[in-house]
């Protein structure tokens, strides 16, 4: 049932995305045409530099309009499709609350990485060229380099960790939204200020909590620890305790969400 929810998901939102994308990628190539056609003449051509400025901005907008869409959409999406008249459609399929969740959430997290892999490839295309692709090999092996020679770690290990430090922390953050939202909707009259006020709530908590377990390494470790320790090691502390803690978030948010929408849903 999750790939059902996952396909009409999908489909509910590519409709919204997949214009701007191809619009991204055409902008790319026009900028990248006027760009190489400026270049290879010396003479000054107003209409041309109009064209490529305006062009240009096109192109800027649309990487923006991207990314607030891909927000409004991941709020929009979970809002109106389960809190809202959409949602007594929604509930009344053999499905468990949980997996309308994860569908949503994995749909959201998939937008977000395949905006952010499309903008880099149209910057690639705007401002690649022959020199740059030709020079890009010895480039990533300097940086493999350059990073194994400052923590010790394999640079594919460092950029895996990384990503998924990045990874788990785009998952909290989307959940912690979800999980305001489910909060405000149990406020009948108020249910958007109601969402943000939890909002801000949850957010307060999370960065006490980060603060209170940065405090209560300081005070177990001595100050020359953080002098003295390897990289690596330091490295590792860190990756290790964002994981645990993006990974409590994580659970905390969704046992939230979960919770509301299976016993305390308000569709009125």
């Amino acid at each position: 049932m999750l790939g059902k929810l996952l396909k009409y998901e999908t489909k509910a939102t590519a409709r919204m995305f997949l214009p701007l994308y191809a619009a991204l990628l055409v902008f790319a190539v026009i900028n990248r045409t006027f760009i190489s056609i400026n270049s290879s003449t010396n003479v000054s051509n107003t209409f041309m530099n109009i064209s490529t400025g305006i062009s240009m901005f096109l192109y800027v907008f649309i990487i923006i309009a991207i990314f607030v869409l891909t927000f409004v959409v991941m709020i929009q999406r979970f809002y109106k499709n389960l809190l809202t008249d959409e949602g007594y459609l929604m509930f009344t399929l053999p499905v468990k609350p949980w997996l309308h969740i994860i569908s949503k959430l994995m749909v959201s997290i998939m937008w977000d990485i395949v905006s952010t892999i499309l903008t880099i490839v149209s910057v690639i295309i705007l401002a690649g060229n022959k020199e740059m692709f030709t020079g890009l090999p010895q480039a990533v092996r300097i940086a493999m380099s350059e990073i194994y020679a400052e923590f010790s770690i394999a640079g594919y290990d460092f950029i895996l960790r990384i990503g998924l430090m990045m990874l788990l922390s785009l998952i909290g953050g989307t959940l912690m939204i979800y999980a305001s939202i489910a909060i405000g909707q149990l406020i009948s009259k108020h249910k958007l200020l109601g969402a943000f006020g939890a909002f801000l709530l949850l957010n307060t908590a999370s960065q006490i909590i980060v603060t209170t377990a940065i405090s209560i390494a300081a005070v177990v470790k001595p100050n020359t620890w953080f002098i003295t320790v390897p990289p690596r090691n330091m490295f590792n502390l860190l990756f290790t305790g964002a994981t645990v803690l993006n990974l409590i978030f994580i659970v905390v948010y969704f046992i939230i969400t979960n919770y509301i929408l299976s016993h305390k849903l308000n569709l009125e």
